[in-house]
């Protein structure tokens, strides 16, 4: 302090009391929340409540006489006190209030899983300060309005609906204003119609910061030129269920597969077709989905092994032909792989050390299973979650290997050529939930201390002893077969399963009375068929000594006996229903605006239905199902 002018002490005193002062001021606004929010940003908020439906109370806390900053989904800044971000989602209903333009300084705008049932307002525009907006799954629907497109500052945009059969959801007329959104780094148009929006991929050529692009199920037009089009700072593009109907030119493939930062791609049921590029600057990519395309690729794509960081592959249903490559194993990251329905043959890969899931069912797998599974290494042992391998065509036996897996959980194997006994080893995985060995051509016993969730060995010779230890955990159980051979130890066994969702012991010779269960007796008569079983679910009545049917109701006793009644019910109502199905196509003959109006929504209908149907299938070939 020897240099300090004394003249000037005072006012350095000053100068340190007043930071002193407004650390201490800022600190306790921060901590304590004494700030306000201003009254007219509070009135504008009452306004919005006014106009909307809440039958959850999620506006319980607004009321007149709280500081709104302390209202639930109300963020306000922390030295202003004005209203930065409003997070309101789920629950509400009604309409958007214009009144909500009095927050100026709105940066943060979340009204998504709402049921607005309306159209988005104009004045979404004017909140010039916004950097996100979110309004996916809030129940809009028709015309999104161009005014979106004032929103400069705008980072993340999402306007994403959902799958609605009864809705007819969002639609665009161009994306022309995606251009004055030149700092959006996320965009999220699921689900919105874009069909007429046929200079999409030119409109996102204008936005240099585009990092995510969310475009599924969009009816996107492919047939567009791609040579302008540079969104390199792209990383993640979903593409998928487009589902145009006919074939699409692959150019756009090539531009894809050129976005050197590209980390994750679906491309997934868009029917593609033409062959793969040969080459890609798409190296980083960590996740790739291709399924449901046709690429008739005759060889598994040689530039994916350069693909260092890769995750995840779905090249399911994509025409792929010729064999995987012992390069495979660059793909040091890989845990998931799954190549179902092509035409793949040779040797399957075990020489990946991360791998958690390997789908590799209806292809062409030839050969001794042993050639592939014969010497895995700890790693792939170690790692392995889930082996699909059905409807292959593999022959040999099962090796006492396959007792070595730390994790295994589903083993699917059904459906190929396999044969002699199941290891005992396998009753060492106890992580094990879901086995199938269905229509193969293994003998001998069934192993024990299986704590299985789902079990199917039909159509195999197997033979032995079933005890209560095989039955324990189980929920869904198969072993119809006429070549099976199977004894109970106890039948009452059976009557220890208490969580059984399916049951199938069908054709296996096995005799006495079906034990009395809660479970067992509200399951089908038909999984209990071509046995020597009595009693409930069963129709067969069983002998004073219970160890057999005493005999078989007579079915077919009282067929004929009302042959020659005649069902009135039956006429009538085919009368009823031709007169007015004659009605009906009458008045469309005759009124021109019924006939379009009809026949476009069956048009509309249709697109959905398909829509839904290769969504369901899509689900249906992914392996979460063990018997797919």
């Amino acid at each position: 302090m020897s240099g300090l002018n004394p003249s000037h002490a005072p006012l350095f005193s000053i100068f340190i009391f007043l930071i002193a002062s407004s650390f201490k001021l800022s600190n306790c606004i921060g901590n304590h929340g004494l700030v306000f929010c201003p009254r007219i940003e509070k009135q504008s908020l009452q306004n919005f409540k006014l106009s909307l439906e809440d039958p959850e109370s999620i506006l319980s806390s607004w009321e007149g006489d709280v500081n709104c900053c302390k209202w639930d989904g109300v963020v306000c800044n922390n030295l202003t006190g004005h209203v930065e971000e409003l997070h309101l989602q789920q629950g509400l209903s009604g309409k958007l209030n214009p009144s909500l333009l009095d927050l100026k300084h709105l940066r943060y705008l979340d009204l998504s899983g709402n049921r607005f049932g309306a159209t988005i307002p104009s004045f979404i525009g004017s909140f010039t300060n916004l950097e996100y907006l979110n309004f996916s799954n809030a129940g809009f629907h028709g015309r999104i309005p161009h005014d979106i497109g004032n929103l400069s500052n705008l980072h993340t945009l999402d306007l994403r609906g959902s799958l609605n059969f009864v809705s007819p959801g969002m639609v665009v007329d161009s994306l022309e204003w995606l251009s004055g959104l030149s700092q959006l780094e996320y965009l999220n148009m699921d689900y919105v119609n874009l069909k007429k929006a046929t200079n999409w991929a030119q409109e996102i050529n204008t936005l240099p910061s585009l990092v995510e692009l969310h475009f599924q199920n969009c009816s996107l037009d492919f047939m567009v030129p791609w040579n302008d089009v540079n969104v390199t700072s792209l990383k993640f593009l979903d593409l998928s269920f487009n589902l145009l109907p006919f074939a699409v030119p692959n150019s756009i493939v090539k531009w894809i597969f050129q976005l050197s930062n590209l980390v994750f791609l679906d491309l997934s049921y868009n029917l593609l077709d033409g062959p793969m590029p040969s080459h890609s600057n798409a190296t980083k990519l960590q996740h790739i989905d291709l399924s449901s395309n046709f690429f008739n690729a005759t060889n598994l794509l040689d530039w994916l092994y350069f693909c260092k960081d890769l995750e995840f592959v779905d090249l399911s249903s994509t025409l792929l032909q010729g064999t995987i490559s012992n390069a495979i194993a660059n793909l040091t990251s890989l845990n998931t792989l799954h190549l179902p329905f092509n035409s793949l043959s040779g040797k399957i890969p075990t020489n990946l050390c991360k791998i958690k899931s390997l789908d590799l069912p209806f292809n062409k797998f030839k050969g001794d299973i042993s050639d592939s599974f014969g010497n895995m290494s700890d790693c792939f042992l170690e790692a392995l979650e889930s082996l699909f391998l059905q409807q292959n065509e593999l022959s040999g036996h099962l090796k006492d290997q396959f007792g070595n897996f730390k994790r295994l959980q589903s083993l699917v194997l059904a459906k190929n050529s396999l044969s002699g006994a199941i290891p005992i080893s396998l009753g060492k995985l106890f992580s094990l939930k879901n086995l199938a060995l269905n229509d193969n051509k293994f003998i001998g016993n069934l192993p024990e201390s299986l704590a299985l969730k789902y079990l199917d060995i039909s159509n195999n010779m197997l033979g032995g002893v079933v005890t209560e230890s095989h039955f324990a955990n189980l929920t869904n159980l198969e072993v119809s077969s006429e070549y099976s051979h199977f004894k109970l130890k106890q039948a009452e066994c059976l009557a220890l399963i208490s969580s059984l969702n399916y049951l199938n012991l069908s054709c296996n010779n096995l005799t006495g009375r079906i034990p009395t269960s809660t479970q067992l007796q509200s399951l089908n008569a038909s999984s209990f068929i071509s046995n020597n079983l009595c009693g409930p679910p069963l129709e067969i009545n069983c002998s004073s000594d219970g160890d057999g049917p005493r005999g078989h109701k007579d079915e077919n006793e009282d067929e004929g006996a009302d042959e020659s009644k005649i069902e009135w019910l039956y006429v009538v109502v085919s009368l009823g229903y031709s007169v007015g199905f004659s009605v009906v196509c009458s008045a469309l003959v005759l009124k021109k605006a019924w006939r379009e109006a009809y026949f476009g929504l069956l048009e509309s209908m249709w697109d959905k239905l398909y829509v839904y149907v290769c969504i369901k299938w899509m689900g249906l070939t992914k392996p979460s199902n063990p018997t797919s």
